[in-house]
């Protein structure tokens, strides 16, 4: 299931050596080519962004692969929208933990166990597949169970990303996140959609599982990182109460989840429906369905690096508001496309408005959020995504009675109305940079 250029990585100190006059002017032009890439200067965070590579990777192809087998199995959008949304009810349920146990143990730690646990379901998933024994159910469960390892997985990881940086240098990081996921949403969904024409559904699981395994080697190569971990220990409540006032004393943080909930339930309900929209209205192969969501990888990367190189002052706030209600606008279209290249260009801006537009959110929320409890507001924010079965069921029941024309167009006429309404309630909102 976001920003503007950083500065640079190493602010200058006393013992910080002059840089002579000459190669000053290469160095400066350097620097500002592509501020995204400044975070990679360091190699822990180098090799930090290869696990999460690997982990995008094996989401993408998951996403892709369980949404063509369940849809293959029953044809069904409601089946296909149940055994999503338990990947939501659980994120729903466990974050509020999830977010105390990011700020108490190490990070690191907390990665490999959540990655090493989804490459073992994903590796049972694909076993059952090769026997000829899989059911929708047994999906449901492994979305359940991977719902659980995500909702754990997600506040270490951004916490540990935020705290491998500097504050200058935050936005560019999360950038870099979101660009793995945009890039593998390119190349992933393909190389799926061509494995189950050519092998079956079995060899894309057995690849997912596989690169699970690969980012959990590579995140133990990353160094223990100082600071930000919790150092009083309190109890469980006692924690998650802390993060709830923290975002109850920002306003700001408020109405950023809330417009992220607004986004997650109305304008990412069509991803339920994708694998109908191919066989059913544009009636292309499984490769077809990968090409599509490729297009929403490649919308979203570019998005992503236009965002990620703008100005330190530029009005992000502002900024996320438009693209919401561009989604909107790009989701009216898509209910109106017939055939596979109107599809294509629909998606590619669906890709371009949607994906940056979280981005944003995310490192608007972690650049307010105090350090030491960035992880228990990172779970409080994804409840947001908890959320989705709202929108994922309303939008499968609907395509599954009158087609898949009504719930796009209600989804995309409500993200434009809330976008306007938002954008009069919080007048603030308009005013925030990547500086706060």
């Amino acid at each position: 299931m976001t920003p503007t250029p950083a500065g640079p990585l190493f602010r200058p100190s006393a013992q910080t050596p002059v840089v002579p006059s000459d190669t000053a002017p290469v160095l400066q032009r350097r620097r500002h080519l592509l501020p995204v890439l400044e975070p990679l200067g360091q190699p822990a965070f180098r090799r930090l962004m290869l696990a999460i590579f690997c982990f995008t990777a094996a989401v993408q192809m998951q996403t892709m692969g369980q949404g063509w087998l369940v849809f293959h199995i029953t044809g069904s959008n409601v089946a296909l929208g149940v055994v999503t949304s338990m990947w939501s009810v659980a994120l729903f349920l466990f974050s509020p933990v999830a977010g105390v146990v990011a700020d108490r143990l190490d990070r690191r730690l907390v990665l490999k166990l959540t990655w090493g646990g989804s490459g073992m379901v994903f590796a049972v998933i694909s076993l059952l597949i090769l026997l000829g024994r899989v059911e929708v159910w047994h999906l449901a469960v492994a979305a359940a169970l991977n719902g659980v390892f995500f909702s754990f997985n997600l506040p270490a990881r951004f916490a540990l990303i935020s705290q491998m940086v500097s504050e200058g240098s935050l936005v560019g990081a999360i950038a870099l996140n979101s660009l793995a996921f945009n890039l593998n949403g390119i190349l992933f969904p393909l190389l799926g959609g061509g494995l189950i024409d050519l092998v079956g559904p079995a060899g894309v699981y057995v690849l997912v599982s596989v690169l699970y395994l690969i980012a959990v080697a590579v995140v133990g190569l990353v160094p223990a990182q100082e600071g930000a971990r919790a150092r009083r220990r309190r109890t469980l409540v006692a924690d998650m109460v802390a993060g709830v006032r923290v975002v109850r004393a920002h306003p700001v943080l408020i109405w950023l989840m809330a417009l992220g909930l607004a986004a997650v339930v109305l304008g990412q309900s069509y991803t339920v429906l994708l694998p109908d929209l191919a066989a059913g209205t544009l009636h292309v192969p499984a490769s077809g369905l990968g090409l599509l969501m490729a297009m929403l990888g490649l919308g979203g990367l570019v998005g992503n690096l236009a965002v990620a190189n703008l100005g330190p002052r530029a009005p992000m706030g502002r900024l996320m508001l438009l693209l919401g209600g561009a989604s909107g606008v790009a989701l009216l279209a898509l209910a109106g496309t017939w055939s596979i290249y109107p599809a294509l260009v629909v998606l590619f801006v669906l890709g371009f408005t949607g994906m940056p537009l979280f981005t944003i959110n995310q490192t608007l929320v972690q650049r307010i959020a105090p350090p030491e409890v960035r992880g228990r507001v990172l779970s409080l924010y994804m409840l947001t995504w908890g959320a989705m079965p709202l929108g994922l069921m309303v939008a499968a029941t609907l395509a599954d009675s009158v087609g898949l024309f009504l719930p796009l167009v209600l989804g995309g006429a409500a993200m434009v109305i809330v976008m306007l309404l938002v954008a009069r309630s919080c007048p603030a909102l308009l005013r925030l940079t990547e500086r706060g």
